[in-house]
């Protein structure tokens, strides 16, 4: 399986950035890992590649699960990051350009750029 990190736009107290990991499971299917964004008890969420190019096209998008739901909003150069599974939660900002690229070095099929 191959993975990428995609980083959060602002350090934690402790000077390091956290990240979201994002890994190709099958065709058209990805696996986002919170567990390095505040929380390790966070669950992975796998969801289609198309979620991710509705978000990188600019619109919002919305994923629930049994016990956790994600949004994901685009603001410029930055991707809103919310997600909570019970107690837990995480709010953070992603770089949208390196969330791009992962997403395409993840599916070679499709390509996007940023205007």
């Amino acid at each position: 399986m191959q993975s990428f990190r995609v980083h959060c736009v602002h350090q934690t107290a402790f000077g390091r950035f956290p990240f979201l990991t994002l890994t190709r499971v099958s065709d058209g299917t990805v696996e986002l890992d919170f567990s390095c964004m505040g929380s390790d008890r966070l669950p992975r969420v796998r969801c289609s590649t198309a979620v991710l190019a509705d978000l990188l096209e600019g619109r919002c998008v919305d994923v629930s699960a049994e016990n956790a739901y994600l949004s994901l909003t685009p603001l410029e150069d930055r991707v809103l990051c919310e997600f909570v599974s019970g107690p837990e939660s995480v709010r953070q900002f992603l770089w949208k350009a390196e969330l791009a690229l992962a997403f395409n070095l993840l599916t070679p099929a499709v390509r996007f750029k940023l205007i």
